[in-house]
């Protein structure tokens, strides 16, 4: 993953001994099977007015506060960058989506800062769900993303029996 650079606010959240400012992290589940993203917040930072609930607004879409947790990857060159995420099953329409995916689910993890959630601090976009587990409780699964630096470049050989105008 890239080197990030955070906002003069999140530096100063972060470095402050205290702040009254909080990071938000917001997530992103979509599939082409889905009608609609799913959207979920993990602070009721205001109300939503079309969800008639409590989320966060951000860039003017609808986060629902839903508890959720998530273990985000390292940042190394191991190349697997791995996550794993759990969502309360508060709302039926979660685990109907996942079962109606046929294919991996995709997820976007991006957080903000409570005070100015249109500043993206940080996006974490191309994470696959392929698999998910769920009860009544929970759905959680494993996300993974592809890491192309590590693929064998070029992936044929030049060698005299393939390409015999080179030798």
């Amino acid at each position: 993953m890239s080197t990030r650079s955070l906002s003069n606010a999140a530096k100063a959240a972060v470095f402050a001994q205290e702040t009254g400012d909080a990071f938000v992290i917001l997530i992103t589940i979509s599939h082409p099977n889905f009608t609609d993203d799913i959207r979920v917040s993990s602070d009721p930072t205001q109300d939503l007015p079309e969800a008639n609930i409590r989320g966060t607004i951000s860039n003017g879409l609808e986060y629902i506060y839903c508890p959720f947790s998530i273990s985000l990857p390292g940042d190394d060159d191991t190349g697997v960058a791995r996550a794993q995420l759990s969502v309360d099953n508060v709302d039926r329409r979660v685990t109907e989506a996942i079962r109606s995916a046929d294919s991996a689910v995709g997820i976007k993890i991006e957080i903000v800062l409570a005070s100015s959630p249109d500043v993206i601090e940080m996006s974490l976009d191309g994470f696959q769900m392929a698999q998910a587990t769920y009860n009544a409780m929970t759905v959680s699964g494993e996300l993974s993303m592809a890491y192309f630096d590590l693929e064998p470049f070029p992936a044929k050989r030049f060698t005299p029996s393939d390409f015999p105008g080179l030798f």
